[in-house]
């Protein structure tokens, strides 16, 4: 008898449950972890903690299923493994759920800091260690790809949150649903070249990039955290301070944008990002509606150019940038601007 059978043989006297009953822990441990990672509310701090730690622990528990899965498969179809680290395991829930869990990071949140997952296991023992080899050595890479950008995801996430209570000026990204109604105005193709000259955590470009997947897109962003998630996110970060931007002579069938409002910015950045435009293409802006009845130099002056492209406003409704799916809430009103330059066909 080979060493490898002997250990089989060995562990398989201390298993005190079938593979039929490991898979329906792990069926039970799925069913849960579903539970805990609905879609929750995130728009305080408190219910941020709350829906985070509540998917850390979702993704624990599918884990630790995927992982008992795999050792009830090992037995059931008696495949090839080294278990000789395993002769004193015992496969309770618990035992798989310790294996599964990460050390965690910690997001500050104010008074409701909390944990997401790192990179590293905490359980580095030798029978924990062998426990996930099982799993490793017999996903396909299909799975091993999706377990990589689950990863890659989770990290990503973490960035964006570290900015929730974190004062960035201008800083109020645009919601799903208002970002929808950008991308419908800018009658958009999926060849188009496409600009984003302010950012931020990259809503718009994301939803851009699902909707149309081979533009061509370009983001200018200034600040530095930012910039880390857009390309996190694998957006090309072309430029930093866009009011000192040159373009680098390039010109974009699209141009969608959600300035920052402060001082009148948005008008003065809605004119330059026109300037990005090829003849015949369209911007789409979210702006303040101050720019409709402000007596200043800087509105009247707006209002002028506006007009003479036959620029469209469309109001948005009052609560755009204050519902419970808003990452920052503010009570601004808002409207979408939609400016074609003239020519072309």
């Amino acid at each position: 008898m080979s060493r490898n059978n002997a250990a089989k043989v060995n562990t398989q006297k201390s298993v005190r449950r079938s593979p039929a009953a490991l898979l329906k822990m792990a069926e039970s441990l799925d069913r849960q972890a579903e539970g805990k990672l609905r879609n929750r509310p995130t728009h305080t701090p408190r219910m941020l903690k709350h829906a985070r730690t509540a998917e850390r622990e979702g993704a624990q528990m599918r884990r630790a299923a995927e992982l008992i899965r795999t050792f009830a498969r090992v037995f059931a179809e008696d495949l090839p493994a080294d278990l000789s680290e395993l002769k004193a395991f015992q496969p309770t829930k618990q035992r798989f759920l310790e294996i599964a869990a990460r050390r965690g990071v910690l997001v500050g949140n104010g008074y409701h800091a909390y944990y997401v997952d790192g990179n590293e296991w905490q359980d580095t023992g030798p029978e924990a260690e062998a426990i996930r080899d099982l799993s490793t050595g017999v996903k396909p890479p299909e799975q091993q790809q999706a377990e990589a950008e689950q990863a890659r995801q989770t990290e990503i996430k973490r960035m964006v949150d570290e900015l929730r209570n974190v004062a960035v000026e201008g800083f109020f990204p645009t919601p799903d649903n208002v970002i929808d109604q950008m991308i419908a105005a800018a009658d958009m193709q999926d060849s188009q070249t496409v600009l984003e000259p302010s950012a931020g955590i990259g809503s718009i470009c994301d939803r851009v990039k699902a909707a149309f997947p081979h533009v061509d897109l370009d983001a200018v962003e200034l600040c530095p955290a930012l910039q880390k998630i857009l390309k996190a996110k694998g957006h090309a970060v072309v430029g930093g301070d866009f009011a000192s931007w040159s373009g680098n002579g390039r010109q974009y069938d699209r141009v969608l944008m959600n300035p920052p409002f402060e001082k009148g910015s948005d008008m003065a950045h809605v004119r330059q990002a026109f300037n990005h435009v090829k003849v015949g293409g369209r911007l789409v802006a979210i702006m303040s509606n101050g720019f409709r009845y402000r007596q200043t130099t800087q509105a009247a002056g707006f209002r002028e150019w506006l007009e003479g492209l036959a620029g469209d406003v469309l109001e948005l409704p009052e609560d755009a940038f204050n519902g419970s799916n808003a990452f920052r809430r503010t009570g601004v009103n808002a409207v979408m601007v939609i400016v074609q330059k003239p020519g072309g066909q």
